[in-house]
């Protein structure tokens, strides 16, 4: 209310709004003092259903007050920015996982095929946070997404992908809630895909500051760190045995056991004791070493749920039944163990390049049927992690047989 006459404020105290939207089922009240502005929040959640039909249903949206006629009145319609910036991450925050896990593969994949090459890049010059930005451009992957996605979506094909038990991707489902538009995909990519540099570069920057604290420890030989580094097989065995008490109590272990290394790597490369396989190593390591730790976050309800019943009971040898994170820790976990194993083994060129299309397919994947469905989530990391896993089993043959011609010799 504005401009009130004076003659009249002693009688006038204010008015009640009431506003009301039909298909919300809840109505809104705010009170409006004399002389004074009044806010009435609309939610954004409650927009008009696509089947409300306004000739058959009740009536629009309308607001309800008491006009007193020696006022003038003045209605204005504002964004709240701070609300519709919680509309967003309510609507789309869920998807994120995906589009970081997709990022990381990404990531993997362009390593994996490099050093399939050959092609070793130090971490001195180029940094992990910098072969992000080179391996994981938006048009690697993006269009891909759009067309098969729109493919995917089209009548025909549709019925037929349902009848041979293909699921509907998630797009479909954001579509029937109305969130979903054309250029969704893409720009919730490339938020990812900055945002994941930002962590990876201060993740690698603060594990680097870290690896200087272990100059400590410079007095003590080389050798004995050597011997020390065959721990990381009893732990990786341990990791193993405690996914069957939790599985991510697995991965948790398996993830102490992967920044240990990526550590020790930097602090190799700190004291200028580095070669060209140190930094193999690291560059294929840390990526590896983010994609465990998503999964430990992706599987941490498992893990709260264990220390529930652990301090119940008062032991900690209690397994988690029906853990529904088990099977993929397992599988991850041992899958990491033959990595960190085999970590010598440099695949070959074809090798390289079967692995990374296979991983620049899941990746596809990950974002088709994982923008809603984040349990998904957990069982294509595993998946990641096997394909990597398999050129290291395969170069772990030919060793074998040396080490059998050498014993029968």
């Amino acid at each position: 209310p504005q401009t009130c006459r004076k003659h009249s404020a002693e009688t006038y105290e204010g008015s009640v709004l009431r506003l009301h939207i039909p298909w919300s089922h809840e109505d809104t009240y705010t009170y409006s003092n004399y002389g004074k502005e009044a806010v009435i929040p609309i939610k954004l959640q409650v927009g008009r259903p696509a089947e409300y039909d306004l000739r058959q249903d009740a009536s629009e949206a309308h607001l309800e007050m008491f006009l007193h006629p020696y006022c003038h009145y003045q209605l204005k319609l504002l964004v709240a920015t701070q609300d519709s910036l919680g509309q967003i991450v309510r609507f789309y925050a869920i998807q994120f996982p995906a589009y970081y896990v997709a990022v990381l593969l990404m990531t993997l994949r362009g390593i994996i095929i490099s050093q399939g090459k050959g092609q070793v890049v130090s971490t001195s010059t180029q940094s992990p946070a910098d072969l992000l930005l080179v391996h994981c451009k938006p048009y690697y992957l993006m269009p891909i997404v759009g067309f098969v996605g729109f493919i995917m979506r089209l009548g025909p094909i549709a019925n037929l992908l349902t009848k041979l038990g293909v699921p509907k991707d998630d797009a479909a489902s954001l579509k029937e809630e109305g969130i979903y538009f054309t250029f969704l995909p893409i720009l919730m990519y490339v938020c990812a895909w900055l945002m994941s540099h930002l962590q990876v570069l201060l993740a690698f920057t603060f594990l680097s500051v870290i690896s200087y604290l272990g100059r400590i420890f410079a007095w003590i030989p080389e050798s004995v760190f050597a011997k020390l580094s065959r721990l990381q097989h009893v732990i990786s065995g341990l990791s193993v045995l405690l996914t069957f008490l939790c599985g991510t109590l697995g991965i948790l272990s398996m993830s102490l056991l992967l920044i240990f290394k990526v550590l020790r790597l930097l602090y190799v490369i700190g004291r200028k004791l580095d070669t060209k396989d140190t930094h193999r190593k690291l560059t294929l390591i840390f990526p590896i070493m983010l994609l465990v730790n998503c999964q430990i976050l992706l599987t941490l309800g498992s893990f709260v749920t264990w220390i529930k019943i652990v301090t119940q009971t008062g032991s900690w040898f209690v397994q988690l039944n029906s853990d529904p994170s088990r099977l993929t820790a397992l599988v991850s976990c041992v899958c990491v163990s033959l990595i960190l194993y085999g970590d010598e083994i440099i695949p070959s060129r074809t090798q390289g390049t079967v692995t990374g299309w296979l991983i620049h397919f899941l990746a596809f994947v990950v974002i088709v049927y994982s923008m809603e469905s984040l349990y998904r989530l957990s069982t294509f990391i595993s998946i990641a992690l096997l394909i990597i896993s398999v050129p290291i089993v395969i170069g772990f043959v030919p060793q074998l047989l040396k080490t059998g011609r050498r014993k029968d010799d």
